[in-house]
Parts: C-alpha cells; sequence; structure tokens
C-alpha cells in the first residue's frame, strides 16, 4: 500500500520546559539548587517543611499556614510534574516534548461536518454562579492584557495554560485566538503601534510556572498564523521563565524580553536576540516616559534590585543609583507619563505583622529613591493591612495613573491604591465573594495592572480572570465572562444526566455544572481536586477544598466538613451499589466510610493518585498511591499489593464495565511505547504493553467503554482504540491541545466529555465508523485527523501557522483540487490506507532522515530573484547538485503556476518540500539539504501546471 507523506513548510521551535519554582525560603533554595530529580526534590522539601513544622510550639498557627501554603504551592508542582518525568525521574521540558509532537488545533473552525473521529465542542465553565460556601469565584489565571493600538474596544488576554484571547467589543465576549498553537502559555503582549496586524507573545508563565518559556511568537495577521521567533540566546535548557515583554515606543522592531535568564533585546522584529543583561533573573521593565533612551529592569531576589539603562537598553547598571531596599525579594516598577522623572517601586515581601519592605520614589529619574511608606502590610489579605502574609514572587504589581502622577496602584493579594505619591494607601479590591462588596471584588492574586492608553481604563488581571475600573481602582466590573480557561485537576459525571459535572480546578475551588447552559455553581473556593456526585441522588456531593473534604446534601447550597482524617489532597469515590460507602484515598491510607462520611476507618494501602470502584464487582477497588497499586476484592477490608506487576508512573486506571479483572492503565513521563498498559486478570501476574501508534507523551487519563474499546487522554489530545484494533485513533478534532485530566463517558447519551488543565470542559460525540467520502474546503488551522473509506476531496487552505497539521487517509484517492494551498509554517499529509489503522507518523523522516523540523532540510525557502534573471530555453525547471550535499533548484515560471516540489523514496513514500498554488510569474529560487536523505534511494520529482488544469491526485494506481 502506498503511503504519500506531506511535510508542507513545517516550522517547529524547540526550546525549554516546565520545572515549576515556587517562592522558597533562602535554606531550601540551597538544598534544591541543581537538583532536576523529581523524588530528590519532593523529599527534601516535605523533609525540610516538617522540620519547620516540628520545631514550632502548638501556639504558632501563623507559622503553620505560611508552612500549609507553601506545601499546597509544592502540591501543585507535584501534580504537574509526577506524570511528566523522563526515564530517570527527572524534571523535563514538557513544552519542547509537546512542541515536538503536532500541537495545538483551532477550537472555532467550521469548515466541515463530516468528521471521522470526534467533534469536540466548548461545555465551559464560561460563566459561574457563586452558591453555598462558594468564596474567591473566578474563571481561570490571566497573566497580562495587551492593548490595540487605535481601538480601546480590541483587548487581548494571555494566559498560562488557556492560551491568547481577543475581545472586539471591550469583553463582553471572547475568542481564543491562538487554540492551534501549543499551549506554551502567555506571560507577555505587544500589539505592534504601527501595524495591529502584528502581535507578539512572551511565551510560559512566569509568576506560576505552568509552563516555561520557548521564546517570543509572532503574528503578521492579527493572530490568525503564529511563527516563532529568534531564539534566546544562553537561555537554560529548561526553567526559562519569561514575565514581561515591551516594544520600543517608537521604533516598532525594537522590543525588550525580561527573564529568568536575564533581559533580551531585538532590533529586527523579533527575528533575531542579543541577550543585553545575562546575570540575574529580571521580572519587570519600564521606559521613561518620552525618553526611551532611559530604561528601568527589577532584578529577583537581590540586593540590588533596580537596574538603569541610558543607551536605550543595550547595556545596564546599578551604578549610582541610591535608595532601593536591599532586603526585597522582588520589586515592580511604575512610571506615568504625567510627570517622566517619577519611578515608583513596591516592594515585598511582609517583614512583620502590618508591615512590609515598603513604597519607594524617585524624583530624578530613577537614580535616587526615598522610602514612602511601609505599612501597612498592603501585600496580604485583610483590608487592615494587619496580617503578615505575602506572595511577592508568585504576584506583585505597581502601576501610576498617565495622567496624573500622584495616583498610585498596586497589586499583590489585593489591589490598594493612593492619592498622595503613594504615602498613604487604602485597599481597594476585596479577595473574599460574596462578602466583599460587588463593585470591590476582584480575585485574589493579581498579576498585572495596566492602563489602556486610549481611554484611562485601569485593568487587573488576577487568578480569576480581567476586570476593570473607570474610576482608578474604587470600583471594578468582571469582564471574565467568556474566558473557558479554568485548569481542571479531576472530573466526574453523573450516569442519570450528562449535563451533571462536578470537579476540582487550580485556584477557583469546585465547580457543579448541573444543566446544558456552559455557567457552573462556584460551590466551594481555594483549590479544588477531586469531586463526586452521589449516584442515588444529584443533591449529594463530595468535594475537596484543598486537603479538606466537604459534603453537600443541596447541590452546594450548604456545605460541612466530613473530618476526614490524614492529609494530602484526597482522591474520592463511592461504592457502586450503596450510595453511603464513600471511599477517599490519602498518603497514609484509604479511608471507608460507610455514613456518607460521618465516620472514618483507615483501611490501609494508599490513593493519592487515583481510586475507583468497578461496576461489575462492589467489592473490588483499585488504589494508585505514586507507584503503588493496590487492589481490594473485599470493600477495602484487605489489600493486595501488585506494584511489582504493574508499570511505573501509573497516572490514571480504568476497569472495563463488564469485567473487574480487565483493568487498564495509562502511564506519564516519555519513553516512546510506554503509555498503556492492560491486565485481564486484574494486575495479579503481569500487564500487556497497548501503547500501539500512540505518541510519545504523557498519558493522563483513560476509560474503557461498555464494547471494550478504550479512550486515552494525553498532553497532546484524545486517543481511540477498538476493541479488535491494536492501534489508536487521532479523537481530536476541534480540541485544544492542552492536557487532558479526566474523561467521562456517557453512553446513554451517547458522549465522552473531558477535562483540561487550562481549556476548561469539551464534549463530543463517541467514536463512529469512518464516511465513505470528505468534501473539505474554507481557511483552516489547528490539528485535523480525516479519513474516509473511499475518497476525500479537499480545498483546504492551511493557514495557521505553528501547530497545524493536517491529516488525510483514504481507501481509494486524496485529491487535492485547485484552490488547496499550505501556506508557510504549516504541514499536512496525506495516505492511502483504511480506517481505523492507527496514527500516520512521520517516522520515516524522524527516524532515518533525522529531520525534526524544515530548516534541517529546506536551506533556503522559495525566494523570487531580480527580473534580470532567467533560464536559457523553455524549461521551467533547473537542478544543480552541489557536491557538499546541497541541491539548488532554479524555477522559471512564465505565467502563473500550481507548483510541487518533492523527493520521492524507492518505497513510494513522498518528502513534499513545496506545494503551491498561485506561484506568480518570474524566476524563483530554492535550496534543500539532500544530506538528509543518504539513508534512502530518492529520486527528486516536479509536478508544474496551470492553474486551470485538472486537479493532483493522491491515489494508489
Amino acid at each position: 500500500m502506498k503511503q504519500l507523506y506531506y511535510i508542507l513548510f513545517l516550522c517547529t521551535f524547540l526550546n525549554t520546559n516546565l520545572s515549576a519554582q515556587i517562592s522558597n525560603p533562602p535554606e531550601l533554595e540551597v538544598l534544591l539548587q541543581n537538583d532536576k530529580n523529581f523524588s530528590s526534590i519532593k523529599n527534601k522539601v516535605k523533609l525540610f517543611y516538617a522540620n519547620r513544622w516540628n520545631a514550632l510550639s502548638p501556639a504558632d498557627s501563623i507559622e503553620k499556614k505560611k508552612i500549609n501554603r507553601q506545601l499546597k504551592m509544592w502540591t501543585r508542582w507535584e501534580k504537574f510534574n509526577a506524570p511528566r518525568l523522563d526515564s530517570d525521574g527527572n524534571i523535563v521540558n514538557v513544552n519542547a516534548k509537546n512542541w515536538e509532537l503536532y500541537q495545538q488545533m483551532n477550537a472555532s473552525r467550521t469548515d466541515a461536518t463530516q468528521i471521522s473521529y470526534g467533534i469536540w465542542s466548548e461545555v465551559g465553565p464560561k460563566s459561574y454562579t457563586t452558591i453555598g460556601s462558594g468564596h474567591n469565584g473566578g474563571l481561570g489565571r490571566v497573566n497580562c492584557v495587551g492593548f490595540h493600538p487605535s481601538n480601546a474596544n480590541i483587548l487581548y488576554a494571555g494566559c498560562p495554560a488557556g492560551g491568547l484571547w481577543k475581545t472586539t467589543n471591550g469583553g463582553t465576549s471572547w475568542t481564543n485566538i491562538a487554540d492551534h498553537i501549543p499551549s506554551v502559555g502567555v506571560s507577555g503582549i505587544v500589539v505592534s503601534f504601527n501595524n495591529a496586524n502584528i502581535i507578539y507573545i512572551l511565551t510560559g508563565d512566569g509568576d506560576g510556572a505552568d509552563r516555561d518559556c520557548i521564546g517570543v511568537l509572532k503574528s503578521i495577521d492579527g493572530g490568525t498564523t503564529w511563527l516563532p521567533t529568534g531564539d534566546f540566546p544562553g537561555a537554560p535548557a529548561s526553567g526559562l521563565r519569561g514575565y514581561k515583554l515591551v516594544q520600543h515606543p517608537s521604533n516598532a522592531s525594537i522590543l525588550f524580553a525580561v527573564t529568568s535568564s536575564g533581559i533580551y533585546k531585538t532590533t529586527d522584529a523579533a527575528s533575531n536576540w542579543t541577550r543585553v543583561q545575562s546575570t540575574g533573573s529580571f521580572t519587570d521593565i519600564e521606559f521613561k516616559p518620552g525618553d526611551p533612551t532611559i530604561m528601568y529592569a527589577a532584578r529577583l531576589s537581590s540586593a540590588t534590585p533596580f537596574y538603569r539603562s541610558t543607551n536605550s537598553g543595550d547595556s545596564w547598571s546599578t551604578a549610582g543609583i541610591t535608595g532601593p531596599p536591599t532586603n526585597a525579594s522582588r520589586i515592580a516598577i511604575g512610571v506615568s507619563a504625567n510627570n517622566s522623572s517619577y519611578v515608583y517601586l513596591v516592594a515585598g515581601p511582609a517583614t512583620g505583622t502590618g508591615t512590609f519592605v515598603g513604597t519607594f520614589r524617585s524624583f530624578d529619574a530613577g537614580l535616587n529613591f526615598d522610602l514612602r511608606a511601609s505599612t501597612p502590610n498592603i501585600l496580604g489579605y485583610p483590608n487592615a493591612g494587619n496580617d503578615d502574609r505575602h506572595q511577592t514572587t508568585y504576584d506583585l504589581a505597581i502601576e501610576v495613573n498617565p495622567t496624573n502622577v500622584a495616583q498610585v496602584l498596586t497589586g499583590g493579594i489585593n489591589v490598594w491604591g493612593s492619592t498622595n505619591f503613594a504615602v498613604t494607601m487604602t485597599y481597594r479590591t476585596g479577595w473574599f465573594e460574596p462578602s466583599t462588596p460587588a463593585a470591590q471584588y476582584v480575585h485574589a492574586d493579581i498579576h498585572n495592572l495596566a492602563y489602556n492608553p486610549l481611554n484611562n481604563r485601569l485593568y487587573v488581571c488576577s487568578d480569576g480572570g480581567l476586570s476593570y475600573s473607570d474610576d482608578h481602582g474604587t470600583n471594578w466590573t468582571q469582564i471574565w465572562n467568556g474566558l473557558q480557561i479554568a485548569q481542571f485537576y479531576k472530573m466526574t459525571g453523573y450516569a442519570a444526566d450528562q449535563n451533571r459535572l462536578i470537579g476540582g480546578l487550580q485556584d477557583n475551588g469546585t465547580m457543579y455544572k448541573k444543566s446544558a447552559s456552559t455557567n457552573f455553581d462556584h460551590v466551594e473556593g481555594a483549590d479544588g481536586y477531586s469531586a463526586i456526585i452521589d449516584f442515588s441522588n444529584s443533591n449529594i456531593i463530595y468535594f475537596n477544598e484543598n486537603d479538606g473534604l466537604n459534603k453537600s446534601t443541596d447541590g452546594g447550597t450548604t456545605a460541612t466538613g466530613t473530618g476526614l482524617p490524614g492529609n494530602c489532597w484526597p482522591t474520592i469515590a463511592q461504592h457502586v451499589t450503596t450510595s453511603t460507602t464513600i471511599f477517599a484515598g490519602r498518603c497514609p491510607g484509604v479511608y471507608k466510610s460507610t455514613n456518607s462520611g460521618g465516620t472514618w476507618t483507615n483501611t490501609g494501602a494508599g490513593a493519592s493518585t487515583e481510586l475507583i470502584t468497578c461496576p461489575s464487582n462492589n467489592q473490588r477497588i483499585y488504589a494508585v498511591d505514586g507507584n503503588t497499586v493496590n487492589r481490594s476484592d473485599n470493600e477495602a477490608a484487605t489489600w493486595t499489593d501488585i506494584s511489582a506487576t504493574t508499570p511505573n508512573g501509573v497516572t490514571d486506571i480504568a476497569v472495563a464495565p463488564f469485567n473487574s479483572l480487565n483493568v487498564w492503565v495509562c502511564v506519564g513521563g516519555y519513553s516512546a511505547g510506554a503509555k498503556v498498559y492492560q491486565s485481564l486478570d486484574g494486575g495479579a501476574t503481569a500487564w500487556t504493553n497497548r501503547s500501539g501508534s500512540l505518541p510519545n507523551a504523557a498519558a493522563t487519563a483513560i476509560a474503557v467503554d461498555n464494547a471494550g474499546g478504550v479512550y486515552v487522554g494525553t498532553d497532546v489530545g484524545v486517543f481511540y482504540r477498538e476493541p479488535s484494533s491494536g492501534n489508536w485513533l487521532p479523537f481530536y478534532n476541534w480540541l485544544p491541545k492542552t492536557p487532558i485530566t479526566d474523561i467521562v463517558l456517557n453512553e446513554t447519551a451517547g458522549t465522552i466529555t473531558v477535562s483540561t488543565f487550562g481549556r476548561g470542559v469539551w464534549r463530543s460525540d463517541l467514536y463512529s465508523s469512518c464516511t465513505p467520502t470528505l468534501v473539505l474546503s474554507g481557511a483552516v488551522s489547528g490539528t485535523r485527523f480525516y479519513e474516509a473509506s473511499d475518497n476525500i476531496v479537499s480545498t483546504h487552505v492551511l493557514e495557521g501557522g505553528t501547530g497545524t497539521e493536517f491529516i488525510y487517509r483514504a481507501g481509494n484517492f486524496v485529491r487535492l483540487d485547485p484552490g488547496f494551498e499550505v501556506k508557510s509554517g504549516n504541514n499536512a499529509k496525506a495516505f492511502i490506507g483504511p480506517c481505523a489503522t492507527g496514527i500516520p507518523t512521520f517516522s520515516r523522516l524522524y527516524m532515518d532522515y533525522g529531520i525534526k523540523k524544515i530548516s534541517d532540510f529546506v536551506l533556503e525557502p522559495l525566494t523570487l530573484l531580480p527580473s534580470n534573471n532567467t533560464l536559457k530555453g523553455t524549461d521551467d525547471i533547473k537542478i544543480e547538485d552541489k557536491e557538499i550535499g546541497e541541491t539548488s533548484i532554479i524555477l522559471n515560471l512564465k505565467q502563473n503556476k500550481y507548483v510541487q516540489l518533492f523527493y520521492e523514496a524507492e518505497d513510494h513514500e513522498i518528502l513534499a518540500f513545496l506545494v503551491k498554488q498561485h506561484v506568480e510569474k518570474g524566476v524563483y529560487t530554492i535550496k534543500v539539504n539532500t544530506k538528509q536523505l543518504k539513508k534512502g534511494k530518492n529520486i527528486m520529482l516536479h509536478y508544474i501546471t496551470d492553474q486551470t488544469k485538472k486537479s493532483f491526485y493522491l491515489n494508489n494506481n
């Protein structure tokens, strides 16, 4: 069977990845320095805080709260990293791993309705209603906001895992404009002042480290297409954090990025970057208003935190600067066009009850600073500022009114404001909803404050979303509805009603969906985790608040703690026939309650990773706790350790509904071919590797349907395996490629629902066999997979750039009709073969030829030569092979043509490096590296035809 591969202007950008960093005490930082091993880091952290805890007296409640806060952040770190380690158990560059796979798809395109596998749509939450003990509600974290240069109603919101969003109506509605690029996070946005179609985003999540920075992406068409820019020289292989991106106020080609690896500058619109400050981790940067030759930057955790440049950012120094704090973990910088010589600093951490490092002011463009105030503590929770709490390295911001230099706003946990040059600060927002007045409520944890220069409207980016104020922080309006950016840890459903779903979110508690609406009920605050709906009564729910377990009997209107002993965020499961029997998995054991959570008994084992009961056997339970897996055959009375036979790194476990001994696990990490395993005897003896054609991404969720088919969720999408097949089918059309955290099947409704870490909840119809014929058209982007048993006809225009990959497979032929085009940075493949035969891969290109990105192969792209260049004779093409393994190709097109250039291997595999319609007449050159093809006997072929001639067929004749 002939297979045809199309690699069309493939552009990948591989750099750095997640190694979550937390605001640690200096002593712990020393212990963790240069340690990349997950278990080692985890053990050091636990021992460090255990020793601190044991040294405290019973009355030291405040210090214990601080420790619990730190441990909560480390729990987040563990939950994300545990499934994403290399074979040695080390932290890896997750973003780079996922960029190597085919990343991100577009969720808003509707070019075809006949999709073979998966038609995903948004479920929410896009809004919420706070009920019961719900507090501090929101939809998800927003890191930064960007402004259109001439239209105040056009805004951009950058999220740590939810990508880039755009509104054209001031926040009434939002659209994700980067769902087709990898879920890299956004920490900085620049919309070019001289061309609003040019947008830059600084990738990663500086404050929270949910994603590492992998440089800057650029769009020149308003966000339709995204391409990587130049690398950051000297950046580390992992752990790079990007914090802020700014553009020179009068030269649109100059930008600066502040990162944990210094300050980077570009003078050619991001084609190339230079590290202009190599020492230190930097979090903020500003121009002096009216004089961009003078710049200011903030360095993290330094005795000299304030830097200054007098040569447009080419060099930086602390020389001659007096007055900045020497004991700050972080500072933020504020300036105002109202008086360009003023510079403000806000500095943390809290230094004691009611005090913090301080606010500072300079009259002379940052040369000398004086302390304005260090009390009350504007970094904590209460409106009196009388605590000693702070989150300085996670959230700190300052902004000065552009029209009144005396008005200063700061952000920590809340927003505070001053009208007298930062001497007196007043509480401007409340973090607790619903008791805070609605006009003051802004979700806790402020990551950015910014005035829109077009209308002087003040925006705040928080862990809940985006809000604005038209009176400099006195009253606030939330505009986060429509931002589906929730970071779900776990989710469960309700068999009798597919519209009932409940799950736990990072930062935004527990959400309970009760109807077909995209509005969810917010029933609890803080961090949620596991949650279940009682199968006998949907008003009875169990859910987490951090490591506590609560219960409600009225759908979340009221709730009480269950008194569950132990530590760790608990996993929750319900007995399959006795609704009053509940199981909760902790680190020290699986707890059982036979009276709906009234009392608990520790049954042993442990289940901090996963805990499931079995539909076909009410006695059997499986418990996963890290690399330890246990099975009980008697309702948790006793446990059998099956870890010796079970693969390490289990992230989720599922059983066939019809056989509790037919058990499946998925595995995290990046060992190719080690993703999914099956046991037919409950793990008693051995497991069979069922990884088949799954890509080498972390597999984090798994579910088995009534027929024995299996769905697995990964960091790059959902895949399906038929009961009788050894291969996996892509099941991800229109599904954003954020990590899948849970899968809920409802076979009565015929749907599959998944939760994601960054893009909320999505739903599709269950798997069905492919259609005979597909006719596809339209401008499209993202990652999609189309199959037809007979033929596919396409006039797609692939335009998404980075992250766009289209796969076509048909039993008889694939026809690319006039109008089909693949634009720069995109990637498409076509195959001849039957449906349901697995995932097409780049095995020949990657493994045999070593081609991982188009620049490995295409050394110089198609370039129009000056008009005086001509070829002799009538040939349309001239090929010149060089001894060094390069081939130069010259095209002489005497009229507009449709051009294909490709190599065909002896087994008829096709590597196409140019497929383009509407190539205008002229003389062109392109250069390729034939060294990359040395392992095969390859012949270069070309196909050049008039635009009006018959379309090109890919067939197996």
